[in-house]
């Protein structure tokens, strides 16, 4: 069955909004305290372990609840990024954190751990959605990343305020999930009778409904 034109879109989106989330994160989080190296240390940390965090969940290759479990971590991000723009919300109105270890530790996570989890937990599900080359998956995040990272720093700092930020990731990630949505619907009509490993590489034997 041939790939759906537009399968590269939501991990490319992903990758987007998992940068415009980190620079966003950097840019409140850092630069409200002291402790340049220390702070980014701290939030360096956050991102790529929340991140790897989200890939380790990805259902195991060839599952059948692969739809309900995209639709699942397809929740699970935008609620992460709607906590995300209420936080960044909350900060401006509030003119920043207060310096309590416990309040600035909760918008950490609101801010930047939770958004890269849940960014995470989507790309581990679109690389086993992604069955023949999982490769792309990685290649069209990357490149969202670079776009996302370009476009915060080019674009959106200094024009938007940071809840315009994760509200923007908002409507691209909706989009993105119902184009998965359609992504899955052409991929479910494909049903694997029997696999087997060989010499030259895994074989299937698959029976195409239409």
């Amino acid at each position: 069955m041939s790939r759906h034109p537009l399968a590269s879109l939501p991990p490319f989106v992903v990758g987007l909004c998992a940068a415009v989330a980190g620079e966003a994160s950097v840019g409140l989080l850092l630069y409200s305290g002291g402790g340049f190296t220390r702070a980014l240390t701290l939030l360096l940390a956050t991102l790529l372990g929340s991140l790897a965090l989200g890939l380790w969940t990805a259902p195991a290759t060839g599952s059948e609840e692969l739809a309900e479990a995209a639709r699942q971590r397809w929740l699970l991000v935008l609620v992460a990024f709607a906590g995300a723009a209420v936080t960044s919300g909350a900060w401006s109105v509030l003119g920043g954190l207060s310096d309590r270890a416990l309040t600035r530790g909760l918008g950490l996570g609101l801010l930047a751990g939770m958004p890269l989890f849940g960014a995470g937990a989507v790309l581990g599900v679109l690389s086993v959605a992604e069955d023949r080359r999982p490769g792309r998956v990685a290649v069209a995040a990357a490149l969202g990343g670079a776009a996302g990272a370009i476009l915060t720093g080019a674009l959106l700092v200094g024009m938007t305020v940071p809840l315009s930020m994760y509200l923007f990731c908002l409507v691209l990630l909706s989009g993105a999930a119902l184009i998965h949505g359609r992504v899955l619907d052409q991929r479910t009509s494909e049903v694997v009778v029997d696999a087997e490993d060989s010499v030259y590489g895994p074989v299937r034997v698959v029976d195409q409904v239409w």
